[in-house]
């Protein structure tokens, strides 16, 4: 839409409310907010874009009050990871080792007053939102399940319920206890690999990505692990990469010694074996006995 003396209109209709971004040419920043529909009125000043003003959008009141309602938990969560990240860069164990605990409990602070927010305001898609957001990459199928039933039934055709009832049904089906999904994929030789082939084994499924500083601050541990198991022919390391450049993905294979099997379709986030067991966060590992049975997932240490 054109802007003529500083005013511009958008008019439309919308089924749900449904947060969107406006950006005004020529500026990198975006305004997002929810729409629905009613007058909405966006007060911006090109110069401070980040400070725009909405009025008139309930819903995006509703959004805007989770923000306040953590702001302090999550600044306290990213110092920490920012702390964490610094001495991993500088390979300080100790502070390292330190900082991570630190941001696992600020972490898991944030993700419970989260949870509180959701089940104060499941009568807003603002809430799916959030749930899909903030709480779906570390929630399990029960606790997601738990607060998408919590939901106003009017938002069962909500983007954001659909895609949340999506992961709870792939989460399911990767429970402990489950087999595994199959999936084939190619390795760095460009030879396909299938799963199945290695169902009468032990499989220890790695996914991970040359981009990701936990993982690979993480890989050392793998590294010592598989050293120590690597003569027990019945049990395969298998790393899946989310990376999308071939030469990156070898690169960290080759520099942080992995020296078992590889694979990746190098689509990122779309990789197709991550897509099946739900991953949206990595490091992510699953245990995988022989029958392909999920007998563990994301082991730490021992």
């Amino acid at each position: 839409v054109e802007i003529k003396d500083e005013q511009f209109t958008f008019k439309g209709n919308m089924k749900l409310p449904e947060l969107y971004a406006l950006q005004i040419s020529d500026t990198l920043e975006m305004i997002k907010f929810f729409i629905e529909n009613s007058e909405i009125l966006v007060n911006a000043n090109i110069a401070a874009i980040k400070d725009a003003e909405i009025k008139g959008s309930k819903t995006h009141d509703i959004f805007k009050s989770y923000e306040i309602a953590v702001k302090e938990k999550q600044q306290k969560t990213d110092d920490y990871e920012n702390k964490w990240y610094e001495a991993s860069q500088a390979n300080d164990k100790a502070k390292s080792a330190y900082f991570d605990s630190l941001y696992q409990i600020a972490e898991l602070d944030l993700k419970e007053a989260t949870k509180v927010w959701v089940k104060n305001n499941a009568n807003s898609v603002a809430a799916a939102y959030i749930t899909l957001r903030r709480l779906a990459y570390q929630m399990d199928f029960k606790e997601m399940e738990e607060l998408v039933n919590l939901f106003d039934t009017a938002f069962n055709q909500s983007d954001y319920v659909i895609k949340l009832r999506k992961r709870i049904e792939v989460l399911k089906s990767v429970a402990i206890g489950n087999t595994a999904p199959l999936f084939s994929m190619l390795d760095t030789n460009g030879v396909a690999v299938n799963i199945e082939q290695f169902k009468d084994k032990i499989v220890l499924l790695d996914f991970w990505a040359s981009w990701c500083p936990t993982c690979r601050a993480d890989n050392p541990i793998l590294v010592e692990v598989y050293d120590k198991l690597k003569a027990d022919k019945d049990i395969v390391f298998i790393g899946v990469s989310l990376d999308k450049k071939r030469d990156n993905w070898l690169k960290a294979i080759y520099n942080d010694k992995l020296t078992w099997l590889h694979v990746s379709d190098l689509k990122g986030w779309d990789n197709e074996a991550a897509q099946l067991y739900g991953v949206n966060s990595i490091p992510a590992t699953f245990l995988l006995d022989k029958g392909l049975k999920i007998v563990d997932k994301n082991s730490k240490g021992n």
